[in-house]
């Protein structure tokens, strides 16, 4: 049986002519910021009449719907789609790793959050080793939490800016922080830090990803705004362990944010003393890229 939502959509673009309205659209940024797309506005405001799931892609290899919105996908040539599914299966074996150093398994897991879940791309992967029930999809992208919700069957939970107001179901077992406090700036960072080890279960295990020194030598990957600042950053680290930087200055709380290793190991001493054991940590564990940090709640 063909797939229905493939199907209507080669017939809605046969009829309007418009069959750039399924074609993935990844957001453009400028010198300001994001800049606005008719385009993908239009896809949001249709997904919302005919179900986000409406606006999204099947590709071979990749489990589950693709949604045209994927920011983590440029484009979807074979190169892109093999680092998509590469990316993701390298988080899982962080988890899977983590979990083993803890003396645990997906078996004990009663509840799972993914902090920044985005369009599922670990999200698609995790929901093969947990029943989607016990998993909460957070993202501050409302569009990015109904899709996942609808396309994985998992518990949506939209964040906020302030992350202080955000308002958690349930207390975990297992958090997936991916590419999160790598763009925080530093004390909202803490503050999240705060209130996902208050989330945890006794034994529950907080496993996150940071940029640590390493990403000092490739600065020009996160953009061309961040080249003047190479001095900045490296001075930072070395003075103070860490270091931030706005990708603009209309919104100064995201950024790129690097964090020392000895540096981050004595901010969750300081923070958590005996409540919070580092049982695994992996330089550029993940996509041979970001640091990835397991802590394990005492108790």
């Amino acid at each position: 049986m063909p797939d229905w939502i493939r199907f209507v959509q080669r017939v809605v673009g046969r009829l309007t002519g418009q069959r750039e309205l399924f074609a993935l659209t990844p957001e453009v940024w400028g010198a300001e910021g994001l800049e606005p797309s008719a385009l993908r506005e239009r896809q949001t405001r249709l997904g919302r009449l005919f179900g986000t799931r409406f606006f999204s892609r099947t590709y071979p290899g990749i489990p589950g719907r693709v949604h045209v919105h994927e920011s983590m996908l440029q484009n979807d040539s074979a190169e892109e789609l093999a680092h998509y599914v590469k990316v993701g299966r390298s988080a899982m074996q962080n988890i899977e790793a983590s979990l083993a150093a803890a003396g645990r398994a997906f078996s004990d897991i009663g509840a799972c959050l993914d902090m920044a879940c985005g369009y599922g791309r670990v999200l698609r992967l995790l929901t093969a080793r947990l029943d989607p029930r016990r998993i909460t999809a957070c993202d501050i992208d409302e569009e990015a939490v109904r899709f996942c919700a609808r396309e994985f069957g998992v518990r949506p939970l939209v964040s906020q800016k302030n992350l202080r107001q955000v308002r958690f179901p349930a207390a975990y077992d297992l958090i997936w922080v991916g590419s999160l406090f790598t763009h925080l700036e530093p004390a909202a960072g803490l503050d999240l830090l705060d209130q996902l080890v208050g989330l945890l279960n006794p034994q529950g295990l907080l496993i996150f990803s940071t940029q640590g020194a390493s990403c000092l030598e490739h600065i020009s990957f996160y953009g061309w705004v961040f080249v003047p600042r190479e001095a900045m950053y490296r001075e930072d680290m070395a003075t103070k362990g860490l270091a931030y930087s706005p990708y603009f200055p209309s919104d100064p709380a995201y950024g790129i944010t690097m964090y020392r290793q000895d540096k981050l190991e004595r901010i969750m001493e300081e923070r958590f003393g005996g409540r919070m054991k580092l049982v695994r940590f992996k330089e550029r564990g993940w996509d041979d890229h970001q640091d990835v940090w397991a802590y394990q709640k005492v108790g």
